[in-house]
């Protein structure tokens, strides 16, 4: 869950549901997003990934409120072989002064 209340309230009501279905299948990685920070969790033995936001960043320090600061970023995503994990590198976007 976010660190941010506001936005842990929109999180999956059962996430065992989507834990049981994905369970010994082909699935390597979750991905999801709109979240406005990145995060990285576990469901069952699969690793997910939130990617951060390209229009702004959330202040996860201000965990009772949302509250957007300036910054922008992306997930560049490599899932590697069969026994490889994946590896998930954040590409912060500069703007120039």
């Amino acid at each position: 869950p976010s660190p941010v209340e506001p936005m842990a309230r929109m999180a999956l009501r059962d996430p065992g549901r989507l834990r049981d279905a994905i369970a010994g299948s082909d699935v390597r990685l979750v991905l999801c997003g709109h979240s406005h920070h990145e995060a990285f969790g576990m469901l069952g033995a699969t690793p997910v990934w939130v990617s951060p936001a390209i229009a702004y960043r959330l202040d996860v320090t201000s965990t009772g409120a949302f509250r957007g600061v300036p910054g922008t970023a992306f997930s560049g995503i490599r899932l590697g072989g069969r026994d490889d994990g994946p590896v998930v590198t954040v590409y912060p976007v500069t703007t120039p002064a």
